[in-house]
């Protein structure tokens, strides 16, 4: 499965775990805000500079875990829970455990 390839190279990097869950926690969200909450997460002592949160964003857009669409200069991102939720259900089957489809 390619997608889990790209799935696992993306969340791999803690930075970007990071960038991801910015995007998870404040979707939809700019470009912009990502570099903020960042830099409010760690508390200004590593914060992420607005290129290498691109590079990140980048990385994630080709695992199709995030979105974005641009409306005039501002740059806006989503999480993509169907391609997460599919890579995780994948996961799953690899150890044997059972997926559940819905309900109880």
């Amino acid at each position: 499965m390619p997608q889990l390839d790209k799935f696992v190279k993306a969340l791999s990097c803690e930075a970007r775990r990071d960038v991801l869950a910015a995007v998870v926690w404040h979707d939809p969200i700019s470009t912009i805000g990502i570099t903020r909450c960042i830099s409010v997460k760690t508390h200004l002592t590593s914060s992420l500079s607005l290129s290498s949160v691109l590079r990140h964003l980048k990385v994630l857009e080709e695992a199709e875990l995030v979105r974005s669409e641009k409306n005039g200069t501002v740059r806006t991102w989503q999480f993509n829970t169907k391609v997460f939720e599919q890579c995780v259900r994948h996961v799953a089957t690899l150890g044997g455990l059972p997926t559940v489809k819905g309900g109880t």
